[in-house]
């Protein structure tokens, strides 16, 4: 009698990281990013709460990965809309969509806690000593209720003066159930970047 040859396996198709989209988004590329691609990592299942101006909830690139329920206003009722532009910006580093579009969040398939906490009206102020401007208040209760949503990594792009003690305790509640912080160092470095780093950031990595 003749036997079946064994059938061949199907191949595992493989994925192509190192796309233009990729390329174009510098801050994944300088991180090496591609290699947690290659190895499975993509953020899926985290959520990273963004402390900042808002996002715009409308932009394909966060399409299904806002966690709406959870996301808001916590210095006014305005709503997660962004009048600055920062907290989209700072969004789409995180989490922006792996769609063949511009460019991709390094964990392109996290969710978004949008914590907005701009004081009303100082992303409007555009004069030379306006800008956003965000109360230590208003930051302590994005960071609790990011904490309490979930989040297991909480960004802070903002610069200043040393938080205050409400700030300083809602950090240290999240970090005691591991949640990872990332802090800007300010944009007032010098050689080497971020050699003097604003006491915002400073002070939370010393406690």
């Amino acid at each position: 009698p003749t036997t079946s040859p064994t059938p061949s396996p199907t191949p595992t198709p493989t994925t192509s990281f190192n796309t233009a989209e990729y390329q174009q988004s510098a801050y994944a590329v300088s991180a090496g990013a591609i290699t947690a691609y290659q190895n499975g990592a993509s953020g899926q299942g985290v959520k990273i709460g963004i402390i900042d101006s808002g996002i715009n909830p409308n932009l394909a690139e966060f399409a299904g990965r806002i966690d709406m329920q959870n996301s808001g206003d916590v210095a006014g009722n305005r709503g997660i809309s962004d009048e600055g532009g920062h907290g989209t910006a700072v969004s789409a580093v995180a989490a922006a969509a792996r769609n063949n579009s511009g460019t991709m969040g390094v964990a392109y398939n996290a969710t978004i806690v949008s914590m907005r906490a701009d004081d009303p009206g100082s992303c409007a102020d555009t004069s030379e000593d306006g800008g956003c401007y965000f109360l230590d208040s208003d930051i302590a209760e994005g960071i609790a209720i990011a904490h309490a949503a979930g989040a297991r990594v909480i960004n802070m792009s903002l610069g200043g003066g040393s938080p205050n003690a409400a700030v300083i305790a809602a950090i240290q509640a999240a970090v005691a159930d591991g949640v990872v912080f990332v802090i800007s160092a300010g944009n007032d470095g010098e050689t080497p970047e971020g050699g003097n780093p604003d006491p915002f950031a400073l002070v939370p990595a010393q406690q």
